[in-house]
């Protein structure tokens, strides 16, 4: 009975979490677009404890540097509601981005938050340096 009663709430949850990377991706395409970046989609799936299997693709950019991806990490991740990188292929250098009350938030690989909030601007700047240090 309590299993029937959370899987429900875990499909709703889940249902959020891949409009959320759907709506990222989509943002994300659209500010590589305005760069005249290219933008590769790569299938990808994630298996979740108690969430299962679901489509999770990976954006590979290619900017005038050099390549970075973004990639979904999981829903379930300890102190947020979900987490994806931006890492830099082949160095993988990156920075998370980390949904916490309902906003994209992003970190650096010691935990730090990152100054400004995410956006184009954010997304551009993090591209070049990540895509510069590859």
């Amino acid at each position: 009975m309590a299993n029937s009663a959370k899987k429900p709430q875990s499909n709703a949850k889940l249902t959020d979490w891949v409009r959320l990377l759907s709506d990222l991706g989509r943002e994300v395409k659209a500010w590589s677009d305005v760069q005249k970046w290219p933008v590769a989609v790569l299938d990808n799936q994630l298996t979740e404890e108690n969430l299962g299997t679901y489509q999770a693709d990976i954006l590979r950019i290619r900017t005038p540097k050099g390549e970075v991806r973004l990639e979904p990490i999981g829903l379930r991740v300890i102190g947020a509601e979900g987490r994806v990188d931006l890492t830099a292929w082949p160095s993988m250098n990156r920075v998370k981005l980390v949904r916490q009350d309902g906003k994209w938030r992003v970190f650096t690989d010691s935990n730090v938050s990152w100054p400004n909030p995410w956006g184009k601007d954010t997304f551009v700047s993090l591209a070049k340096e990540l895509a510069a240090s590859a």
